[in-house]
């Protein structure tokens, strides 16, 4: 294949003008010959950076030696085109793999130019004379008459350096997911062997009535009788409060039951949120509990797992 024919070869394929199946067949001889993928990747490096070097030339200011020296450079480079048209006995390229054909030539004095280019445009633009003392903007402002009071100087205000971000507020989050599902006592069955002020019945009417903190106190023994009944109402209660630590015992301690292990599972995975990320590791650990199919919390944590995401 001729130097020119393989040089407008690799062109067609890196602008995409070959046919599918001609462009298949261009890969699939890459794919043995390493010679001429290293030449195809010197093309395409070659072509990214003449592309880069004209697109900082245009976001310049328009000067017409550039403009005319660009035009020069163009015009050469047809002619180079042209002139190889025109060889009807032009000899083989060698093998790709050897490096050393005219191809290789044009491409790295193709990029010789544009450095050249670049340096010319640069030298080329007007610097400050040196030992000319460019006036301070400050200098310029005329001095005040004597017989006027000087202008206060305003201080410049000091930004604050080194600010952390803040930390995600997830209690907050965590408490508007608690809200949507809030803990109502059941009605306690009555004991004809237990007074109607029993502990458990005074901490029940006190969580109705939102006084959580005296629900704790009420609550700091558990009854021996109707245990399960004040763990919940003390676990609800410590986390109404913001205690989420202690409320994470109570609803750990309820998780090893039957009856009322599911609602734990979620208000224990509620505690760990509120204090990530300190609880990451326990977070994540309860989240693959409750996030799985059948747990009637599923749905939930789904959605406090995208909320919190987005903090």
């Amino acid at each position: 294949m001729s130097e020119m024919k393989l040089f407008e070869q690799i062109e067609d394929y890196l602008k995409n003008r070959l046919s599918p199946a001609d462009a298949q067949a261009f890969e699939a001889e890459m794919a043995t010959n390493p010679g001429l993928a290293k030449e195809v990747s010197l093309h395409r490096d070659m072509m990214k950076m003449m592309e880069e070097e004209e697109e900082k030339l245009y976001k310049s200011p328009p000067d017409k030696d550039l403009l005319d020296f660009r035009d020069l450079m163009e015009n050469a480079y047809q002619e180079f085109v042209e002139d190889k048209k025109e060889e009807k006995d032009s000899p083989d390229l060698p093998s790709p793999s050897a490096g050393k054909g005219g191809l290789r030539f044009w491409i790295i004095g193709a990029i010789v130019a544009l450095i050249g280019l670049a340096i010319w445009y640069s030298q080329s633009q007007p610097a400050t004379e040196i030992g000319k003392q460019v006036p301070n903007p400050i200098d310029t402002i005329p001095s005040v008459p004597q017989n006027q009071e000087p202008i206060a100087q305003v201080p410049t205000p000091q930004l604050p350096t080194n600010t952390a971000p803040p930390t995600p507020d997830y209690a907050s989050l965590v408490q508007k997911s608690y809200a949507e599902a809030p803990y109502k006592p059941g009605v306690l069955m009555s004991d004809p062997n237990e007074p109607e002020d029993s502990l458990i019945q005074k901490a029940t009417e006190a969580y109705t009535q939102k006084q959580f903190r005296r629900t704790v106190d009420l609550l700091q023994t558990l009854p021996e009788a109707g245990q399960t009944d004040a763990l919940k109402l003390r676990a609800h209660a410590l986390f109404q409060l913001g205690r989420y630590d202690a409320a994470a015992t109570d609803f750990e301690v309820l998780s090893k039951g039957i009856s009322y292990r599911n609602d734990a599972e979620w208000h224990l995975l509620l505690c760990h949120a509120a204090r990530l990320p300190k609880t990451k590791i326990a977070y994540e650990a309860m989240l693959a509990k409750v996030n799985k199919a059948g747990h009637p919390f599923e749905q939930k944590a789904r959605n406090l797992k995208a909320k919190l995401l987005e903090k």
